[in-house]
């Protein structure tokens, strides 16, 4: 889901804000992607989202810190509740039985509707220092997706398996 945001009518509080719920929200879909495959015993899957999810709670510390600096304790005026998906990978690209390959290319895919959302969020920013955090958090995202790349690339070949012959156990209620 590309997030449509008109960067122009945001105050730098209401990005920075934005910024904060995209990376907890990436942290906590992280954290519960690698207790599911874990109890599926996906241990492989499971220990790459939890990598992942401590690159977020990370990005999401540093971005806290800094709005306190520049804001406070003032209260979060945009409305966040529109703001899913962004850099957290997508429900139904995760599932118990995806191999590494799945896993691998769902994060790429985040991590560029991330480095996506800082591009945007920088154009507009007008505080040096709030930019030039949004211009290292983007060029992480970027980092990111190479290195994922480069996971993917070193994997030996994919087999005929494919997750979609199989359908996950349904939820205990």
């Amino acid at each position: 889901m590309a997030l449509n945001v008109d960067f122009t009518k945001l105050s730098t509080q209401d990005i920075l804000d934005i910024a904060i719920a995209i990376e907890k929200e990436a942290h906590q879909r992280y954290e519960e992607f690698a207790d599911s495959l874990e109890l599926h015993h996906t241990f492989e899957a499971a220990e790459f989202f939890h990598f992942m999810a401590e690159n977020e709670e990370k990005h999401a510390a540093a971005l806290e810190a800094r709005r306190r600096a520049a804001f406070g304790d003032a209260p979060v005026t945009v409305k966040l509740a529109e703001i899913l998906d962004v850099e957290a990978p997508h429900y139904r690209e995760v599932r118990a039985s995806m191999s590494i390959q799945a896993a691998l290319e769902a994060v790429r895919q985040a991590e560029r509707r991330a480095h996506d959302f800082y591009a945007g969020a920088i154009d507009v920013v007008q505080d040096e220092s709030i930019k030039q955090l949004l211009e290292s958090l983007q060029a992480e995202e970027a980092a990111h997706e190479k290195q994922i790349e480069a996971q993917i690339d070193a994997l030996p070949e994919a087999d005929e398996f494919d997750p979609d012959d199989f359908g996950d156990p349904p939820r205990a209620q």
